[in-house]
């Protein structure tokens, strides 16, 4: 018969017909064979199976083997022998599978045999060298199937620890299935790695705990090694589900808390972890992870957290597809976007994502899926509060979860507190990752360097002012003016360079507030006023320098003094001036009176850009004596009037000058202190240091009716910007225990103060006054109103600026009074019919009011319910005219005065906006955030800049007005310089990135080495900083790497 199979072995006989001879000669096992003839046939038959081939021979192949052996047990007995069995697990065989089913099915004959015990024991010592030759999922997961059913070949005692750690490692080594024509072997390979899972499970159950820790810390190293020799270690994932419970505690405390584990093992370990939520059985995963994240937060190690967050987080996200993945890694999101509280920058590489994800769980429509989307929703809204201040790019996501309920403030303050690090770690290198892209759109964003956003928000507005910028870039580098000149160089980045983002850590420097704590949210328009000012102040000192280098005299700033008054050599000026204007008109009955200086053109450049000018005359409504004052701005700050005005026991807590209906909060800086805080409410006065312990207590005291949170109008009708200019210029009645000093009446009396702007600036500034602090409450508060802000704007301007008339029937006295302790101009007293005849033609001002075009080019927004705590963006367009655009103005100003239609929504500027958030630039539309708080509640306009429209600099087509490169000066070298050098090394750092990124790819596909070239892990020494060839030693940097699981390789 032997001499059949042979033949039939050797001929080129068809599949069928080979098959056939060999059933043949299986049946013929049945019958009484000699014992020479018998063990010839399983020799044959035995290597058909571990050498075979074709799959016939290693079928066919081993079903003669078992009925040759089961019909004739006693030769059989004799043939399998300890040196065959030692022979098969020490040898090399073409189908080691094969081999393993061959062992199988012998020890099932043998088991009643009295060589049974004995082959067992063989097995059992040979068995971690069998598993450490063969890491192949098939070979280890049917010899793992054999032992689970012959448990007596089990290494037992002190060979178990290491048979153990064998397995583990075996699997570590294990890679599934990749590629388009492997992915159905998946499930086979699943099954396979699931035997080992079970064996290890069921050697733990009868193990004691120090066995089951010295194979935790085998895992441990594997997924913490820095080489990645054999790619990452996958299926180890497979175990986590019978660890057991109770150790999670002591293991994960043990980990973190070890010296010997650098960050670098524990980045990669925890990356790894991640990685297993891929695979199709990973009950537990989640469970661990949130223990080592919780564990890691617990010891500070928040750079950790923070890279696996970033890194992965996108990956995480899009595994909720996949529903054997996803109970597990909704758990996961929750751990690491809630806990990753210092930043929406996690939470936003997953936001373009989410309405994909959404669909596709609607689409789903079962149970897991329904369950996940509740979860989800929760989450999300949860994220957008605290990430509050991006509507453009959460406008999609609302709309993707708007069937779901949003949970009330409370549940998410509830929430983010469940799952929060701990102490929130602010930025401090200002690096965006270096595969950052620029935006779209060509501009630069700015980096947050803790809670910087006020000033981010700040700079891009007053950079898309492209008259300031091109004025900026335009002065000469001057060592007295510090502040203008890392302004230069900010502004040449922004223009110039090819990051995505820059960190502004050096103009942050500089320009920060003395009295700002650094990393703590402050006040965008106190940052723009300090701002402006300091500008303003160094130049004024730099042209003093110049005129007078010996002088030690200070030309005068327009905000140099608390009510931002010019020196009295200025009014006297003013004063001469006039009176030689009436010697030469002395015989004239009537005549006119001309204030004005020679030197009007404010020297600096924040002074020709924003700087503007006002005039306040008081009345005496007894004596009809009026005193005029002229006052600069940079920016007017508007009052909410009526139910929202700001009552007589708070004050206006924003940078700029008060409103004259207000009283005044002033702030005097003294070099590098600050100086008292008045609030001149009657008696009240407060110093620095009690109002910044009421802000600190404020914020908590706040009710949710003055904050506004549950009336999405803000508790009001909506007003319009133009409600707030016309109460900004509204007559205020001065009476009770606010009288106005007559010094004609030499007493107080009944007045009326009026404000009339003089000189219009070439930026517009406005600061809606949201944000105010109770003295009587001790709390501090804001103001939600929503307000209407129009595309254009008409401000009264005073016409010929300062030119100022007075009429008086007095042909000798002249009319102004200069007053040397007030420094006001006072009117002399006139003829009581004369006064009389003003009280009943209203004021002389009144008929020589011009109308002032201006265009709105930037806004700031505030996000948040105080002042002390939210988030600010900018939404701005570039504000050079356009001549197409310019060229219509006066004729639809024409054709508004005859049909008495509002000019609101002309425009003159070209209707291009961006969004700058931060680090993010994006495309925006002046409809999509004009009326951002009916959708975001706690959004409101803050500060609003417009640029007066004039068609004498109407110079631009279309495309260059958005183009700062075709209209701005060249750069200065400095600068130049400056912007090359750092654009080449933002390349190098691509460069090098790129390299990383190939080196890390290349290990991931480096092939498998035999595992009889490993030594044995020191157990007496720390983790190795290797896993390669020798085990410990050297290690250390490494990089993730890995090989490539995007796809969906696991889902089947």
């Amino acid at each position: 018969m032997e001499q059949i199979l042979r033949g039939v072995l050797a001929s080129d006989k068809p599949e069928p017909l080979k098959r056939a001879l060999f059933n043949m000669i299986a049946e013929k096992g049945k019958l009484v064979q000699q014992v020479g003839s018998i063990s010839e046939v399983l020799n044959i038959s035995m290597h058909c199976v571990i050498d075979g081939k074709t799959q016939v021979e290693y079928e066919e192949g081993l079903k003669i083997y078992i009925s040759w052996a089961r019909h004739n047990r006693a030769t059989f007995e004799s043939f399998f022998t300890k040196e065959v069995l030692l022979s098969l697990l020490s040898g090399q065989y073409q189908n080691s599978g094969a081999l393993v089913d061959l062992i199988h099915e012998s020890m099932r004959i043998l088991q009643a045999s009295p060589s049974f015990m004995h082959l067992s024991q063989i097995i059992a010592v040979k068995g971690a060298s069998f598993v450490r030759e063969h890491p192949d999922a098939e070979v280890v997961g049917k010899f793992a199937k054999f032992l689970l059913e012959f448990r007596n070949c089990i290494p037992q005692g002190e060979a178990s620890r290491p048979f153990c750690e064998t397995l583990i490692t075996a699997l570590g080594m294990l890679q599934p299935p990749d590629g388009a024509g492997e992915l159905q072997k998946l499930p086979e390979f699943v099954h396979h790695v699931e035997e080992v899972a079970s064996l290890l499970k069921h050697i733990w159950d009868n193990s004691d705990t120090d066995t089951i820790v010295r194979c935790l810390q085998t895992v441990f190293r594997l997924i913490s090694c820095t080489d990645e020799v054999f790619g990452p270690p996958f299926c180890l994932a497979s175990l986590v589900e019978h660890i057991p419970k109770d150790m999670r505690k002591t293991v994960v405390k043990s980990v973190v808390t070890d010296p010997r584990i650098n960050d670098t093992m524990m980045t990669i370990a925890l990356t790894r972890m991640l990685d297993w939520l891929r695979w199709p059985k990973s009950d537990g995963v989640d469970e661990w992870l949130g223990s080592f994240l919780q564990g890691l937060a617990s010891v500070h190690k928040y750079t950790i957290l923070i890279k696996i967050t970033e890194e992965n987080i996108d990956m995480v996200f899009r595994l909720l597809q996949f529903r054997f993945a996803r109970q597990g890694v909704i758990r996961v999101l929750y751990s690491l976007l809630l806990g990753y509280q210092h930043s929406p920058d996690a939470f936003h590489k997953i936001v373009n994502d989410v309405p994909t994800v959404i669909a596709h769980l609607g689409a789903e429509n079962s149970p897991s899926s329904k369950n996940c989307l509740e979860q989800l929703s929760h989450m999300l809204h949860c994220l957008m509060y605290l990430h509050a201040g991006f509507p453009e790019l959460y406008d999609p996501v609302l709309e993707a979860i708007k069937d779901f309920p949003r949970p009330s403030s409370d549940v998410i303050r509830q929430r983010l507190s469940e799952y929060r690090w701990g102490v929130q770690q602010e930025s401090t290198t200002g690096v965006l990752s270096k595969i950052t892209r620029k935006s779209e759109t060509g501009k630069v964003g700015l980096v947050n360097l803790g809670n910087t956003c006020y000033m981010n928000s700040v700079i891009q507005a007053l950079y898309m002012c492209d008259g300031f910028r091109q004025a900026l870039l335009s002065s000469p580098a001057d060592p007295h003016c510090p502040l203008l000149v890392k302004m230069q160089y900010l502004a040449a980045f922004l223009g110039h360079s090819q990051r995505a983002a820059f960190s502004p850590t050096s103009f942050l420097k500089v320009s920060r507030p003395p009295w700002f704590i650094p990393g703590h949210q402050q006040d965008c328009a106190e940052f723009l006023h300090y701002l402006l000012d300091q500008l303003h102040e160094q130049e004024l000192t730099a042209l003093r320098r110049k005129r007078n280098p010996t002088s030690p005299v200070k030309l005068p700033s327009p905000m140099s003094s608390p009510e931002h008054s010019v020196e009295p050599n200025f009014y006297k000026s003013k004063l001469r001036s006039a009176q030689q204007e009436q010697s030469t008109r002395g015989q004239q009955h009537q005549r006119e009176i001309v204030i004005e200086t020679k030197d009007d053109v404010d020297p600096t450049l924040v002074g020709q850009t924003f700087g503007g000018k006002v005039m306040t005359t008081c009345r005496c409504l007894t004596c009809g004596h009026e005193s005029a004052r002229t006052e600069s701005f940079f920016d007017l700050p508007l009052a909410f009037p009526d139910g929202n005005k700001i009552s007589s026991h708070g004050s206006s807590l924003v940078g700029g000058k008060s409103t004259p209906a207000e009283k005044n909060v002033e702030m005097e800086q003294e070099g590098n202190t600050v100086g008292k805080v008045e609030h001149e409410t009657g008696e009240t006065k407060m110093d620095a240091a009690q109002v910044k312990e009421s802000k600190l207590e404020g914020l908590d005291t706040l009710s949710r009716s003055s904050a506004g949170l549950d009336n999405k109008d803000g508790g009001n009708d909506s007003l319009t910007l133009e409600n707030l200019l016309d109460y900004y210029l509204e007559p205020e009645k001065l009476e009770g225990d606010n009288k106005y000093y007559c010094d004609k009446c030499q007493g107080l009396q009944d007045g009326e103060r009026s404000i009339k702007i003089v000189h219009s600036p070439n930026f517009l500034i406005l600061t809606l006054l949201r944000f105010s602090y109770n003295i009587k409450t001790q709390s501090r508060s804001k103001l939600f109103n929503e307000v209407s802000y129009p595309k254009t704007l008409m401000l009264p301007v005073h016409r010929d600026e300062l030119k100022v008339k007075f009429t008086t029937d007095d042909p000798v006295q002249s009319p102004l009074k200069f007053d040397q302790q007030t420094h006001d101009y006072a009117v002399l007293d006139k003829p009581q019919h004369a006064f009389a005849q003003q009280t009943t033609t209203d004021s002389g001002f009144d008929d020589s009011t011009a109308l002032a075009t201006y265009a709105l080019c930037g806004v700031v927004i505030h996000s948040g319910a105080s002042s002390e705590c939210g988030h600010y963006y900018c939404y701005a367009r570039h504000s050079l005219p356009v001549t197409c655009l310019v060229d219509r103005m006066e004729t639809d100003q024409e054709t508004d005065q005859e049909t008495g239609n509002r000019c609101d929504d002309q425009d003159y500027l070209q209707d291009k906006w961006f969004l700058f958030n931060d680090s993010r630039v994006t495309y925006a539309s002046f409809d999509s955030f004009s009326n951002v708080t009916k959708r975001f509640s706690r959004d409101t306009a803050y500060v609003l800049i417009y640029k007066k429209i004039s068609s004498d600099d109407s110079i631009l087509n279309l495309d260059d007005s958005i183009n700062p490169a075709v209209v701005d000066p060249p750069l200065r070298k400095d600068l130049r310089d400056a912007v090359i050098q750092d654009n080449a090394k933002y390349l190098q750092e691509q460069e090098l990135e790129a390299r990383s990124q190939a080196v890390r790819r290349s290990l991931s596909t480096s092939p498998a080495r035999s595992w009889n070239r490993w030594s044995d892990f020191d157990d007496k020494g720390g983790p190795p900083g290797s896993c390669g060839p020798g085990g410990g030693g050297g290690g250390g940097g490494g990089g993730f790497g890995g090989i490539d699981l995007s796809g969906s390789r696991f889902v089947y």
